[in-house]
């Protein structure tokens, strides 16, 4: 992706985020004919909070930012090959302007509940509670292969 596209899906963001944050992760997914996006921010020296639990942000905004986000997305998908087409993506942001853009293969038609689990484990460091064993085993199974 250009980093031209980059700079309008985070600025999109930033329009339905509140002030004084530090930190944001994207998280976008796409399946047959739909996608799913949220976004977490970070404030000084707390834990990540979930986009639709944010204070003072609507969720209609946060909609709309997510409609502009998908076109920007789409566009670029839709020119790649099968094998090159990746499934979901994840953007870090950090308040000096520094980001990082992870993009992913997992086809999640039959395991996005553990690919979910590991990957707020991997980016929100949110372990799965020990009532929640299926999550709890993908964590598990992605610590050991990620020693």
């Amino acid at each position: 992706m250009n980093e031209n596209n980059y700079k309008l899906i985070i600025n999109e963001l930033i329009k339905v985020i509140p002030d004084g944050w530090g930190d944001i992760i994207f998280y976008g997914e796409f399946g047959e004919g739909s996608y799913s996006f949220e976004y977490y921010v970070k404030f000084e020296d707390e834990e990540f909070i979930q986009c639709f639990k944010l204070k003072d942000i609507s969720k209609t905004d946060i909609m709309s930012a997510f409609d502009k986000i998908n076109t920007i997305l789409k566009l670029e998908r839709v020119v790649l090959s099968d094998e090159k087409r990746w499934t979901n993506c994840t953007l870090l942001v950090n308040k000096s302007g520094k980001f990082k853009m992870d993009y992913d293969y997992t086809d999640l038609t039959e395991k996005a509940y553990a690919y979910q689990s590991v990957w707020k484990f991997k980016y929100l460091n949110i372990t799965p509670s020990s009532n929640n064993k299926k999550a709890k085993e993908a964590v598990d199974e992605y610590l050991k292969i990620n020693k």
